[in-house]
């Protein structure tokens, strides 16, 4: 026995020599498991799966206690085989040691150990440069390229910003953002944010980075910090919308509003806006328990003929509007479902609300409410009908509602165009429109064709009468 292998299990019991370990041969794990004492805290250490190099066997240790004193006895190792012999063995770990040195031959074992001695050296040159400051440049060209790289060398704030700067410079997004978040990891706040503030391409990667990873109270921070105070207000305002519950989110638009939009003063026109949001949100809200409630009472008729098909909060001020129109259109303007007071509170053109008011109506059948919503007043007191939109605008919302051809009929009369008026009349098929209207063209022409093409209707009858009248000048 040559000295190594003598200190390779003289003092076996305090090193706690592992047969396996990269450094000991075969021949000199034989000598070991021929001469060291064994006890059972050794033996839990020493437990682990040995692959002898092939795909069906491997070598699995068993725990099993050894007798203390007298001959040392091996703890069994189970050879796993595979399917092709289908049966399991024990064999003490000197006959699997035995095992794998039949296993491999002396080529194999030298390339293995060269393999080893290899590994080892790159194991270490990799830890020697893990704790060397390496140029900038080549750590930059590791981070562009994906390989590994350390950052903690660079512990002087000078190479942190030469760093940083390097990375600008090149133009990599990912070396960037390392290199600023290195600074940050590294520095006070205050330092970071005096030097993200003189490095306007490195502050927008930072954003970036932040807003990737939705650090939101940062992302806010930073934009402040930067001046950006329109994008912290907007990035704000987004969160708080974000928020489910009802109550939460006027709370944060709330906060939103005090924190960012009243203390800007670049941004008040917008804050004006989000107050509108706030009070939209506390209107819908007692809209949308009352409702729910009357139409789980099943009591209500409007509810009953058109059932609700979504709940009304956080629904648009148009949805809001539309909505009021269709079941509480009567409401005096001091009530909170009531359409006037929406439109007040909002300032909604007339156009608008005209547009939405008759749709509802119509949808709800309430003729007489559209025309008292169209009727203003006159000169000397009288009244007249008047749409904001244009009463072609009104037919094609009562025809889309499938409103009755006598209330077509009567708002077509008020189109003033008389092309236009025609062809809403052959659209909507409101025939006694379309003969008054070729009258009004004096198209002879026109109301023959019509005669010939519905020759079996009344409206045929009603043609045939008006080509008879000679007070009627013709083309």
């Amino acid at each position: 026995m040559d000295a190594d292998d003598g200190e390779g299990f003289g003092d076996f019991r305090t090193r706690k020599k592992n047969i396996f370990d990269d450094d000991v041969s075969v021949e000199a794990a034989k000598k070991i498991i021929t001469s060291a004492r064994f006890d059972d805290d050794d033996l839990d250490d020493d437990m682990e799966i040995l692959d002898l190099g092939s795909s069906t066997t491997s070598v699995k240790f068993s725990a099993a206690p050894l007798k203390s004193g007298g001959d040392m006895q091996f703890p069994k190792v189970n050879m796993l085989r595979g399917s092709n012999t289908g049966s399991n063995s024990s064999l003490t770990i000197e006959e699997a040691v035995g095992t794998m040195g039949r296993k491999f031959g002396s080529m194999d074992v030298d390339q293995m150990q060269q393999e080893i001695i290899q590994l080892r050296k790159q194991l270490l040159a990799a830890r020697k440069e893990r704790w060397t400051k390496m140029p900038v440049d080549l750590t930059l060209r590791r981070i562009m390229k994906g390989e590994p790289y350390s950052l903690e060398n660079y512990r002087a704030l000078e190479d942190k910003l030469s760093l940083l700067d390097k990375a600008v410079t090149l133009m990599d997004g990912n070396a960037i953002t390392a290199a600023v978040l290195h600074l940050k990891k590294t520095v006070k706040r205050a330092t970071f944010q005096q030097e993200l503030m003189l490095r306007p391409v490195a502050a927008n990667h930072y954003l970036a980075y932040l807003r990737g990873h939705f650090e939101h109270a940062e992302l806010i921070d930073t934009l402040s910090m930067l001046g950006r105070s329109e994008e912290a207000a907007i990035v704000k305002y987004r969160l708080a919308c974000s928020t489910g519950d009802i109550n939460t989110k006027v709370s944060s638009l709330k906060a939103c509003l005090r924190a960012h939009f009243e203390a800007e003063p670049s941004l008040a026109g917008d804050a004006s806006l989000i107050r509108e949001h706030i009070d939209l949100l506390e209107r819908q809200r007692p809209i949308e328990d009352s409702d729910a409630r009357l139409e789980a009472e099943g009591r209500t008729k409007v509810f009953l003929d058109f059932p609700r098909r979504f709940a009304l909060v956080n629904m648009p001020v148009t949805t809001t509007l539309f909505y009021c129109c269709l079941y509480h259109y009567h409401l005096q303007e001091n009530s909170f479902a009531s359409p006037v007071s929406i439109k007040k509170r909002h300032e909604l053109p007339e156009r608008q609300f005209v547009w939405t008011a008759v749709s509802a109506r119509a949808k709800a059948k309430g003729w007489t409410d559209i025309e008292q919503l169209l009727t203003a007043k006159g000169w000397f007191g009288g009244k007249k009908l008047k749409a904001a939109i244009g009463f072609g605008k009104v037919v094609d919302i009562l025809h889309r509602f499938q409103a009755p051809h006598d209330i077509l009929a009567k708002y077509l009369e008020l189109v003033e165009d008389l092309d236009t008026r025609l062809t809403l009349a052959k659209k909507t098929d409101c025939k006694k429109a379309m003969i008054e209207t070729l009258v009004k063209q004096k198209d002879r022409a026109g109301v023959e064709e019509f005669a010939r093409k519905y020759s079996a209707t009344i409206e045929a009858e009603y043609a045939r009468r008006v080509l008879r009248d000679e007070a009627i000048r013709w083309k």
